[in-house]
């Protein structure tokens, strides 16, 4: 239960990142693939599907969160 716990802060974590800031993810996750990352960045529309898929990701965590702690 504590792996489980510790997991869903990691979770958490970069579920909100991705809500608050969708495009400095991009840059450190994903950007080293490119030769020249800033003419492959992705559009406002996929940033803004990163955010929404964040949000989801959140309230599944929270789920969850919830489920973990009824296990014992």
């Amino acid at each position: 239960m504590l792996f489980m716990r510790a997991f869903l802060v990691v979770f958490f974590a970069l579920a909100v990142w991705s809500v608050i800031a969708p495009r400095s993810q991009w840059q450190l996750l994903s950007s080293w693939q490119y030769r020249h990352p800033e003419a492959n960045e992705p559009s406002d529309a996929s940033h803004m599907l990163t955010r929404v898929g964040g949000v989801a990701a959140i309230l599944f965590g929270l789920f969850m969160w919830h489920l973990a702690g009824k296990v014992t």
